[in-house]
């Protein structure tokens, strides 16, 4: 989604326009870093004669690293939420990710792992996500520990204490 800037960030002049530039940036290092490339919005502004990107532009890198790696972009997580109509507590609580995680992983803050890539992936699959949302009712209907103790059993359990640990000297 571009946005373009209403006033310049050099200085606020209003003549900003906007273009789309084909940019190269080398992702990771020694022999593993690889060339991407990347067409992005670059702003220009006449009155100051400065180009910049913004935001956007970022997003567009973030979303080429996913893609090189194999992994989902963000627009995919968020699209994948949207899918099934969860907020991002929803999906904390259906995947077992903390919300955080996904947090950081739909605004681009962090890239998931493999694992995680693969599961996500996998979640979206209609009777996937069936099957989570009813691991998940379970998960909420029933103790997490049940025992069946009598008073007598109950009693003893409360009374339970550790015994202190003995000091054992180093030499």
């Amino acid at each position: 989604m571009e946005h373009k800037p209403e006033c310049c960030d050099f200085c606020s002049s209003s003549g900003v326009s906007v273009r789309f530039e084909t940019q190269q940036f080398e992702y990771g290092g020694g022999d593993d870093a690889v060339l991407l490339t990347v067409d992005v919005p670059v702003y220009h502004c006449a009155a100051c004669d400065s180009s910049y990107t913004g935001e956007e532009a970022e997003d567009i890198r973030h979303a080429a690293v996913c893609r090189h790696l194999g992994r989902l972009t963000p627009e995919d997580i968020r699209a994948f939420r949207d899918q099934y109509s969860l907020t991002q507590s929803d999906m904390a609580d259906l995947t077992g990710h903390g919300i955080a995680s996904i947090k950081r992983w739909e605004t681009g803050n962090q890239i998931q792992n493999l694992a995680i890539d693969r599961y996500l992936r996998l979640a979206r699959i209609p009777q996937n996500i069936q099957l989570l949302k009813q691991m998940e009712s379970a998960r909420h209907s029933e103790p997490a520990f049940k025992t069946n103790l009598d008073a007598r059993q109950l009693q003893e359990s409360l009374d339970f204490k550790l015994r202190p640990s003995k000091q054992h000297k180093v030499a």
